[in-house]
């Protein structure tokens, strides 16, 4: 098949049909997970719920490096939701529309690419385990994808401002962007596009000023505001998670792309060599976004294998990471699926492709990963959140709480900026520790996080003076709870709340 033909073409019926018919599915049972998951997909999920539910009411979490401004907006107005549970659902459904937003703007690329049956983009976007999941989970990765794809589409269809303002925002949204900066500069460049330069800095900059502004300007710091973001970088160069093999993203890309499409995501990355082999650098556009189809998601996956294998950046290995360009995986997948049916005279393309989609669902059945449960540490949280809550002289002596669980955050429904009520549980306040502080320490997330300054051991608060108070067990979760050497009124806490042996700590199942 030769790339680009059939381009201008009407859509026929069938693909219709299995676009209307992928994205029911595809919606319905999003939607059902959103509402029946007690517990979010990752952590970092609860986070940035979290974040974006108190932006309004602290407008600078708008500018958090660690939460993302473009996450963060996505999800403020739905996270405002009367009660906790309520706007969590609300944020899901954001994400949901978002992955259909992205499936389509992948289904209008697949089409001007000249691939004959563009809904094939689509299903194979729809059908990627991973894809799924973040459907109704309040991460940075689909709203990422989503910017992304617009901007490639804009440049698939030379809209190159379009393209640039695309692109321009995509730091905000994940670190990533810069890299994809970089990219449309060099496109814009190719084009001869020079005046659009201009725009792909201004949206980092502006984040840049409205940083500095919201929480450096009065404090009469001696800092650049065009340094903000990388002085509050909090990716440690040097991950503390460790390290990996080189070829850990590599093994695992069937997850991503789904086992079934896998073999023919291959099938479109030799085609794409192939049309480079055969036209060289004598590449009309369209062939050329070909090229670029392919050669941006192998751009992702060799920095993540590197970040991985050196333990650099933060990085822990996450397959998620890749999810960015699920949508540049599945246009591989569905050229090889079109190439490979033309090809071998196969029949039902689409409606196959619908059924391999649905094909690892069945896991379901054997090993239950969804709807996600609360599992131990989200009891251990709500059980830790419930009995702080309910223990009136704890409060008053120590009105402020330092837990490394974010769950205990959601159960609480509190601020983690409001500093009445919470303080960070960072390196710094273990080592002088605040009065009238409870400190919940798990050793999971006390000791691993992408940066360094967050990462406590236990070893650290108990030389710091921390007095041990209680612990909370739940099956194989449990976290330590200590109280700060002073109450708030600045009594000593041993007197009033005498240490105790870790032996001799209640656990509560």
């Amino acid at each position: 098949m030769t790339i680009g033909a059939g381009a201008e073409t009407a859509d026929k019926s069938p693909s219709r049909v299995a676009i209307v018919w992928a994205c029911a599915i595809f919606s319905t049972l999003s939607v059902y997970l959103a509402w029946k998951s007690a517990s979010d997909l990752e952590a970092d999920a609860t986070t940035h719920y979290l974040i974006s539910r108190f932006a309004f009411k602290e407008p600078a979490y708008f500018t958090s490096v660690w939460g993302r401004p473009l996450c963060t907006a996505t999800y403020a107005l739905a996270a405002q939701f009367s009660t906790v549970d309520g706007g969590r659902f609300l944020a899901r459904l954001t994400s949901l529309a978002l992955a259909l937003v992205c499936a389509g703007f992948t289904y209008s690329i697949a089409k001007r690419q000249g691939i004959s049956r563009p809904a094939l983009g689509l299903i194979l976007l729809l059908g990627q385990p991973l894809f799924f999941l973040h459907s109704f989970s309040e991460m940075t990765e689909i709203p990422f994808a989503t910017l992304l794809m617009l901007g490639f589409l804009a440049y698939q269809r030379r809209w190159w401002l379009v393209m640039a303002i695309c692109v321009a925002f995509l730091p905000l949204g994940r670190p990533e962007g810069l890299a994809f900066i970089g990219m449309a500069a060099l496109a814009l460049i190719a084009h001869r596009q020079w005046q659009w330069l201009l725009v792909l800095p201004i949206p980092f900059l502006i984040w840049n000023f409205a940083g500095w502004y919201l929480t450096e300007s009065t404090l009469h710091l001696h800092y650049h505001w065009w340094t903000w973001v990388v002085r509050n970088n909090p990716y440690s160069y040097q991950s503390v998670y460790g390290r990996g093999p080189w070829y850990s993203f590599i093994v695992r890309l069937p997850v991503l792309t789904s086992p079934g499409f896998f073999p023919f995501m291959l099938v479109g990355l030799a085609l794409a060599w192939k049309a480079f082999r055969g036209h060289g650098w004598h590449l009309d556009h369209i062939q050329a976004c070909e090229i670029l189809i392919a050669l941006i998601p192998l751009s992702m996956l060799f920095v993540h294998s590197v970040l991985w294998w050196k333990g650099k950046m933060g990085s822990n290995g996450e397959l998620r990471y890749l999810l960015i360009v699920g949508p540049f995986f599945a246009l591989l997948g569905a050229r090889g699926w079109d190439w490979t049916w033309h090809r071998l005279h196969w029949r039902w393309p689409l409606a196959i492709a619908g059924v391999v989609a649905l094909l690892p669902a069945s896991i379901n059945f054997v090993y239950r990963m969804v709807p996600f449960p609360i599992y131990n540490e989200g009891l251990v949280s709500r059980q830790l959140a419930q009995w702080y809550r309910s223990d009136p002289k704890l409060d008053h002596d120590f009105p402020r709480i330092m837990p490394t669980l974010p769950q205990i955050f959601y159960f609480m429904d509190i601020d983690m900026g409001d500093r009445s009520k919470t303080i960070p549980s960072c390196r710094q306040n273990v080592q002088h520790p605040p009065m009238g502080a409870v400190l919940v320490w798990d050793p999971i997330y006390g000791t691993h996080n992408a940066s360094a300054d967050m990462c406590v051991s236990q070893e650290m608060i108990e030389a710091n003076g921390w007095v041990p108070y209680r612990q909370f067990v739940v099956g194989d979760k449990f976290c330590n709870v200590y109280l700060s050497p002073q109450t708030m009124q600045g009594e000593l806490t041993k007197k009033l709340y005498p240490a105790s042996d870790i032996s001799d700590w209640e656990i509560e199942e």
